[in-house]
């Protein structure tokens, strides 16, 4: 949306080619806020799409409060990755549960019931992510 039409500008968009007189809201252009939405998306699912690798994998289970400061690791992880994530893995239930003042702890069931967990208080969004990648091998 234009917020003013008087702010004709002449500024050179890096990401547009263009180098003309435009009307630009907030002077941030839309292609470059799309293609970095993009090329997160792409790091990210190719980040996440070795999850799945455990044929024997049955579900993912993330705890977090939304509120600690503990679990805002986990929570920036589910902001930013969830959607690839679950992209990537349509077969594998992903559980996402908030519940005030709990401890965040992901885990994941295998095949024959065999459970593991992982502690995530005050881990940021990549250490989630190893942990959950850890959690997702084979329970050998």
């Amino acid at each position: 949306m234009l917020r003013d039409f008087s702010l004709l500008s002449i500024f050179s968009c890096l990401a547009c080619d263009v180098s003309e007189a435009v009307v630009h809201e907030q002077l941030h252009c839309r292609k470059a806020n799309m293609a970095s939405k993009a090329v997160k998306t792409a790091a990210s699912a190719s980040s996440v799409a070795k999850l799945a690798a455990s044929a024997s994998l049955r579900e993912l289970r993330l705890h977090l409060c939304p509120k600690s400061s503990a679990s805002a690791g986990a929570r920036e992880f589910v902001t930013a990755h969830y959607a690839a994530l679950k992209r990537e893995n349509v077969r594998i239930p992903i559980l996402i549960r908030e519940c005030s003042g709990v401890t965040p702890r992901a885990w994941a069931r295998h095949a024959y019931g065999h459970e593991r967990s992982a502690e995530l208080a005050n881990k940021n969004a990549g250490e989630v992510l190893a942990a959950l990648q850890e959690l997702a091998r084979s329970p050998n």
